[in-house]
């Protein structure tokens, strides 16, 4: 079962480091670091390419464990591709099997729904349009990654501001009014709470490319 946690340790130096410890399956902070970074990725790559709630932690789960065996014989090599590219081909890979082993299985749910997405999408360039969706939601989770770092550290009433009005929506004047503050005042702390969620996206985004191999 996936699990998203992480260990009050320093993270390996170098994705080298870490890609090495991964290969040892006896290595539990290499793998729990890793379901960290990349297990919400795969989880909701999946939920949304037709695979069922219920069966999205498994799905999940027989990624990582095709991800162990391939990276048996793994060569690295950063100039030639990143390594979220090559996971990518190991999840389209399960995604696709699991859609036609359930699509055989009358009585399961979520096999069809895969199978009609795969159709789909292989009638207008399949691959393309996984590679897009997979790209989709590795934007969406860096920067969800990225809004509970700065959450955790931020005052209540500033990041409160800032989800209404920058990511909900909401409107500006009513929000400064139902808060009893005056526009400026919203604007301002919206405005800073935007900064820092943009810095901590770019510090996601080094954090997950340092997971580079040769695809």
């Amino acid at each position: 079962m996936v699990r998203f946690v992480s260990y009050p340790v320093a993270v390996p130096d170098t994705s080298v480091s870490l890609l090495l410890q991964l290969k040892d399956p006896g290595n539990q902070f290499a793998w729990e670091e890793f379901v960290r970074l990349y297990g919400p990725l795969i989880y909701g790559f999946g939920l949304r390419r037709g695979v069922a709630v219920d069966d999205a932690d498994d799905y999940a789960q027989d990624v990582l464990t095709q991800v162990s065996r391939s990276l048996e014989s793994f060569s690295y090599d950063p100039e030639i591709g990143k390594f979220r590219s090559w996971l990518f081909q190991i999840a389209r890979n399960i995604w696709l099997k699991r859609g036609r082993t359930m699509g055989r299985r009358p009585g399961l749910v979520g096999g069809s729904t895969i199978m009609r997405v795969a159709e789909s999408d292989h009638a207008v360039d399949g691959a393309a349009e996984l590679e897009k969706e997979w790209e989709a939601e590795y934007r969406r989770q860096i920067f969800a990654r990225a809004c509970e770092k700065v959450s955790e550290s931020a005052d209540a009433e500033s990041w409160n501001t800032f989800w209404r009005t920058a990511v909900l929506g909401e409107n500006c004047e009513e929000v400064a009014a139902e808060l009893g503050i005056a526009i400026g005042t919203l604007y301002v702390r919206r405005s800073r709470m935007l900064a820092r969620v943009k810095d901590a996206v770019q510090e996601v985004e080094r954090e997950w490319e340092h997971f580079e191999i040769a695809a």
